[in-house]
């Protein structure tokens, strides 16, 4: 059902080439090769504008990879994933597809990463949130996270912040 879900919810994004604001900016530069963006970013475009020069296809293809990465994300942490999805649609999730094209890759690589913060696995950490980076530069800032999550905190001292 989850798949279904994600589906049907990824072609109706796809459709939806000027809706919001990001397409304003990635729109004309999808065209040109004058990018100001990160260097994961620019590869991206550059990469699906050498598939099919079109930028509908490229929202598609944006589309489908965002979704196949938070199909993931709920299908590893969520009991009720369907659930959790239109969850996630209506708490802003619609306005992070459509708004934040390139940050939303940087928060789902994040999001994925965060189980290797539990098994203290600290190579696939770094590189998901380099990989992250690389699409929107705020990801660095989950790096540290790594080693302020694994600290041993004692519960007096919280319950006393």
């Amino acid at each position: 059902m989850l798949y279904l879900s994600l589906i049907f919810i990824s072609i109706i994004f796809m459709t939806r080439c000027f809706v919001g604001w990001d397409w304003y900016n990635y729109y004309p530069d999808f065209f040109q090769d004058k990018f100001a963006y990160e260097k994961g970013y620019r590869f991206f475009v550059k990469s699906v504008r050498a598939l099919y020069p079109n930028f509908n296809f490229f929202i598609g293809i944006n589309t489908v990879i965002d979704f196949l990465l938070l199909g993931y994300i709920l299908k590893k942490y969520s009991k009720y994933p369907v659930f959790t999805l239109l969850l996630y649609l209506t708490i802003n999730g619609l306005s992070l597809e459509i708004d934040v094209m390139r940050n939303v890759k940087s928060i789902l690589l994040f999001l994925i990463s965060i189980q290797f913060i539990e098994s203290r696995n600290f190579i696939p950490y770094i590189l998901l949130n380099i990989v992250g980076s690389s699409f929107h530069v705020s990801s660095l800032l989950y790096i540290p996270l790594y080693f302020i999550l694994n600290l041993k905190i004692d519960k007096k001292l919280i319950l006393g912040l």
